[in-house]
């Protein structure tokens, strides 16, 4: 046990100084290296940077008292509050603070959700001596290290999918309409939120959000929804399943975001898997052709070629999916190579799920030790056995 007659308790205003973000807008925002942290998951980059990294914001509009990290230098946006003097404690370990602080009950907001920094100020924190915030943060630090690792090599396999698959397309010949290769394509379905008499089958949905994670080793956060029997029994995913994206995106994203459906992903799922209503399940005629035309589909949501099939006047643009199988004419490369070709790629994608598998188990421990660690019940020597095993 951590000696708890090291630590200090304090109150948060005598741990650091917070002070409310700037305002920056999106039309004053200009192309730059530094990050703009906002409270949402992205803010994008601006050129100028008023504060000096490494440092800590936390939510003030939105993911009240929810932390997050810049190594360098930084904008915090105004929709956060960010940390303007730690005191002589450990960055690393203020940010821990607050991943391991419920802030949310101090909403001041009338309307919307808002933080008060005046609020917060009073907030009770057990604080250790710097040399042992220190040590903590060394030791979460390994685990984050870790997981960012897997992060990066998982886009290089997913990079390394994309130039095998552009090098293979190069070699293929013929011309096919892509959608002589489809058997059926399936809308989504959305369900309900709640199990009743008729949605009583459950399965997690995976939205045009999910995508990205999906399409490298991590499963996004799918909600888990209820269905009927019948709906999931058209809808329940297998290997060599596409679902594509057919609704949604932005002035700068099209739609048409795609992933291809592993065996190595369904072992990962704890239940059924199946599709929102804001995407399409699509089945091949023959199920050698679907890494190819994941490829393919891949390359022309990265080349923007979806924004000519899109179309709808409500704000939320819908891919004519028909149109756009109908008019892509397909190379296919000869038999030999499309078997050398699926035969990379199903060790490529099984690589992803074991480095998801392992981010799992990284995870789940970084969760077990933080509040640990944080309150002094776990010392750290104890703390660096446990992430031995997995580190």
């Amino acid at each position: 046990m951590s000696k708890r007659s090291d630590w200090a308790m304090k109150p948060l205003s005598e741990v650091v100084e917070i002070q409310r973000g700037f305002d920056l807008p999106h039309h004053a925002r200009r192309p730059g290296p530094y990050p703009v942290m906002t409270s949402g998951e992205t803010g994008g980059f601006h050129d100028e940077a008023p504060v000096k990294g490494p440092g800590v914001t936390i939510g003030r509009a939105t993911n009240l008292g929810k932390p997050k990290w810049s190594a360098g230098d930084f904008w915090p946006h105004n929709t956060t509050m960010f940390v303007k003097d730690f005191k002589g404690n450990n960055p690393r370990w203020v940010f821990h603070l607050f991943e391991n602080t419920d802030l949310t009950g101090f909403d001041s907001g009338s309307v919307q959700p808002m933080l008060n920094r005046n609020y917060i100020a009073q907030v009770p924190v057990a604080v250790p001596p710097r040399n042992q915030q220190d040590a903590i943060a060394e030791v979460l630090a390994s685990l984050d290290a870790k997981i960012a690792a897997n992060t990066k090599l998982a886009t290089t396999i997913d990079n390394y999918f994309m130039a095998i698959w552009k090098r293979l397309a190069l070699k293929a010949k013929g011309a096919v309409p892509l959608s002589d290769l489809i058997q059926s394509v399936t809308a989504g379905d959305w369900g309900l939120s709640e199990a009743s008499v008729t949605h009583s089958e459950t399965a997690y949905c995976i939205r045009g959000s999910d995508i990205p994670a999906l399409q490298k080793n991590k499963l996004g956060n799918m909600p888990l929804r209820h269905i009927k029997p019948n709906s999931l029994l058209k809808r329940r995913l297998a290997p060599y399943d596409l679902v594509v994206e057919m609704s949604g995106g932005s002035p700068t994203q099209s739609t048409g975001r795609a992933v291809l459906i592993t065996a190595g992903l369904l072992r990962r799922i704890d239940g059924h898997l199946s599709s929102s209503n804001f995407c399409k399940i699509i089945r091949l005629e023959e199920p050698q052709h679907s890494m190819f035309v994941y490829g393919v589909l891949r390359n022309s949501w990265t080349k923007g070629d979806f924004f000519q099939f899109e179309n709808g006047t409500t704000g939320i643009k819908n891919l004519a999916f028909s149109d756009y199988t109908a008019m892509t004419k397909l190379s296919l490369p000869s038999q030999n190579d499309l078997c050398h070709f699926n035969g990379f790629a199903e060790n490529i994608f099984e690589m992803l799920q074991v480095l998801g598998d392992e981010d799992v188990r990284l995870a789940e421990m970084r969760e077990v030790l933080l509040p640990q660690l944080m309150s002094g019940s776990l010392s750290v020597k104890d703390a660096e056995k446990l992430v031995g095993t997995i580190v």
